[in-house]
């Protein structure tokens, strides 16, 4: 039986891939970000469903975990 070379599966490039730091800013300061985030998690258990831009749903993805986990 031929097995599948994994190094010819695999990218050659060795690129690191940083992570960005998200720059989610608000004109209420910190609080005004908080509150934003509970109004999107309350909407998104509310209607279980929403579209958000993936930066806010992301952030929002782990507190409904939360909220999920605690139910």
């Amino acid at each position: 039986m031929n097995q599948a070379d994994v190094t010819k599966l695999m990218s050659q490039l060795r690129i690191a891939v940083r992570p960005n730091k998200r720059h989610l800013k608000n004109a209420d300061g910190p609080e005004g970000r908080l509150l934003k985030l509970r109004k999107t998690v309350t909407a998104l258990v509310k209607h279980e469903r929403i579209e958000l831009f993936y930066n806010r749903a992301d952030e929002a993805r782990g507190y409904a975990e939360l909220v999920r986990d605690h139910r």
